[in-house]
């Protein structure tokens, strides 16, 4: 039992590292990154220019999660995302619990990053911004942690901006998160 992170893409790989060994030691999670693989544009809508998160889940679970039954499988993506099933203009991630076996999420730095928004890259909040995302889904699916209606903690049920995603300061044990 354990979680397999999969960037997918031109992803920050050394934040996807430090990160999700950080929280792995902090929450005893057993925790593996894979080597970064390329994106299979059929995930990606044409149009938008979004990968399409269902489409994503379905990747993940039929090229990562059967080869590895009983792990979590988190795909780390560039590209930005977003749900065909929700209204959404994006989202920093999204998950599916599956009947019978781990979930699975997908996530996407795409918006983390200051340089989306025409500013100076800082690596320090894309790794803050990215760490929250993948506790919050470590807390889903690996712990079980149910989510609130806490703005602070990072099981706070609706993050949709990066305001909501940066306020968050509390961890799934309660403690205040590492800056």
């Amino acid at each position: 039992m354990g979680v397999i992170v999969v960037p997918v893409g031109d992803v920050p790989v050394g934040v996807v590292q430090r990160m999700s060994q950080s929280y792995g030691r902090r929450w005893s999670i057993p925790i593996e990154v894979r080597a970064p693989v390329p994106i299979d544009r059929a995930l990606v809508d044409p149009h938008r220019r979004q990968v399409v998160a269902e489409r994503a889940l379905l990747w993940l679970e039929t090229q990562f999660a059967r080869q590895a039954p009983g792990r979590v499988v988190v795909g780390v993506f560039a590209d930005d995302l977003y749900s065909a099933e929700r209204s959404w203009k994006f989202a920093f991630s999204i998950r599916k619990r599956r009947s019978g076996a781990p979930g699975l999420a997908v996530m996407s730095t795409a918006r983390m990053k200051e340089e989306f928004y025409g500013h100076q890259p800082n690596e320090a909040l894309l790794a803050d911004r990215f760490g929250k995302m993948l506790a919050k889904n470590l807390g889903v699916l690996f712990v079980g942690v149910p989510l609130n209606d806490d703005p602070n903690s990072v099981m706070y049920r609706s993050v949709l901006s990066l305001d909501d995603l940066d306020r968050m300061t509390i961890g799934l044990d309660g403690r205040p998160l590492a800056r």
